[in-house]
């Protein structure tokens, strides 16, 4: 630590002088909280990329990285996203209330999360034992239910609208939007038609077919789209369906191959079959052989009975047949497989990479703003050498391969 001492000193005054000139350019509005921390982001972004600790020794690969293969790379992404500021709505909150409190705890994204998981598991119930097309109509037990879900998603909508600074920046919060969408179809159902029918009393049974009604109950499909906020929770379902995504084009062009191949050998067997009992039964037209080749060929279904029909008719549709299994089912669709199971490895090796950056991440975000102790928003000597002796900083810098002591 001593005979780094000078080069540290060096590039803390460089990382030090773009944080003051950032901490002067911000205007009356700013916050104390936000300054800090972009000045921080900014500065351990710096440290990282020119300290001279942050490097391997001649190249050499670090022990302590068991995640990643290559650690250089792994590096070059701690330094972008310290220096880059990653989208959280906390961001456009107030830094006071009890609104911003609430929305800004862990015990409250839980609950949600565990009433949302209730909930759609609330809608089967109520799928296969309420008969009611309003829910006044509907049993006791099935209108609490209703009211609480209801009430607490619009309680949860009102807690995170007043937690922004702005009204307006709520709109530029995708998750934000679809909860609006989302509890305003459900005060609809609940509460406003209900009332709406009671005033003009009406009654389902009065308005003759309630096909409408059952429509509307419907919509309460849409909020199984909050299921999407317990992914959050299972990284490994993300990374799968992340995965699904990513495999899109290359799933896309293989159909498009097994399309031809069917139509191909559609067309061959049409003409090989033509007049054979098989071909009055089974391939009759080009649509007709494509579909018998791909539900006994491609998915085989039933596939030792089609073979010998087949086999019986005619040898050379036979022979014709086995090759287009080949191709089609054990090539064509392995091939798939191996796709897919590339680029969900891809994904998932890129997301174990981007958890273990933002890990790092808040870790020595943390640990810089709690060595801060005079609160001046500048890092002297002795902060930087306590952040060195802490064992989480120690451990966190561990964990990308940096040695702060070589």
């Amino acid at each position: 630590l001593k005979r780094s001492s000078s080069h540290v000193a060096a590039v803390l005054g460089k990382s030090l002088q773009s944080y003051n000139k950032e901490r002067s350019s911000v205007g009356p509005l700013g916050t104390r909280r936000k300054l800090k921390q972009s000045g921080w982001r900014a500065f351990v972004g710096n440290l990282i990329g020119r300290c001279g600790c942050c490097q391997s020794a001649e190249g050499a690969v670090p022990p302590a990285v068991s995640l990643m293969t290559d650690v250089e790379d792994l590096k070059q992404n701690v330094r972008a996203r310290m220096s880059k500021h990653t989208y959280s709505v906390k961001d456009h909150y107030k830094t006071e209330g009890i609104c911003q409190k609430i929305a800004r705890s862990n015990w409250f994204e839980n609950l949600t999360l565990t009433i949302i998981a209730v909930n759609s598991l609330w809608i089967w119930i109520d799928t296969d034992n309420n008969d009611a097309s309003i829910i006044t109509e509907a049993k006791v037990e099935f209108q609490i239910a209703e009211n609480l879900f209801c009430t607490f998603f619009t309680f949860e909508w009102l807690v995170r609208l007043f937690a922004f600074q702005r009204k307006v920046l709520a709109l530029t919060d995708a998750w934000f939007v679809l909860d609006t969408l989302l509890v305003s179809l459900m005060i609809v159902e609940t509460w406003i038609t209900p009332l709406v029918l009671s005033i003009l009393q009406i009654s389902s049974d009065g308005m003759g077919d309630a096909t409408i009604l059952r429509l509307v109950r419907l919509l309460r499909l849409a909020r199984m789209t909050r299921v999407a906020k317990l992914l959050r929770a299972f990284p490994e379902v993300l990374i799968m369906i992340k995965g699904i995504s990513a495999a899109g084009r290359s799933v896309a062009f293989t159909i498009c191959l097994l399309i031809l191949v069917l139509y191909v050998f559609g067309i061959a067997f049409k003409q090989i079959c033509d007049g054979l009992p098989i071909g009055t039964n089974s391939f009759s037209t080009v649509p007709e052989s494509m579909l018998t080749l791909l539900i006994h060929g491609v998915f085989m279904d039933d596939m030792a009975e089609l073979v010998a029909a087949i086999r019986e008719d005619s040898a050379v549709a036979f022979g014709t047949f086995i090759i287009f299994v080949l191709i089609a089912s054990i090539t064509l669709m392995n091939m798939l497989i191996g796709v897919l199971c590339e680029v969900v490895s891809m994904v998932g090796q890129s997301e174990r990479e981007e958890l273990l950056v933002e890990f790092v991440k808040r870790e020595l975000m943390d640990i810089i703003i709690e060595a801060d102790e005079d609160g001046d928003g500048l890092m002297s000597h002795q902060e930087f050498l306590r952040i060195l002796e802490s064992p989480e900083g120690l451990r966190a810098l561990e964990t990308v391969g940096v040695d702060p002591v070589g």
